[in-house]
């Protein structure tokens, strides 16, 4: 398969953010495309990681939502 166009996405996890160069792969006999990047990852491009998703909803339980970040920031950064 050829690269059919390129980009950066962004990717969440707990201690930051990354932009990854993401190619689209297009398969012309099948009419379909591939994103190996996210298949590999495990992550869909624009989401938070299940840690990083656990951690802000365990935070934002405990306190105000104001305050859950605050203390995310202490925590991870």
């Amino acid at each position: 398969l050829r690269p059919h166009r390129s980009s950066e996405v962004p990717f969440h996890f707990l201690y930051g953010s990354l932009k990854l160069k993401s190619p689209y792969l297009w398969d012309k006999k099948r009419k379909m495309g591939v994103k190996p990047l996210a298949e590999c990852l495990k992550v869909p491009a624009h989401t938070y990681t299940p840690a990083l998703q656990k951690a802000l909803v365990d935070f934002g339980i405990e306190e105000s939502f104001s305050h859950a970040t605050q203390r995310f920031t202490e925590h991870y950064g």
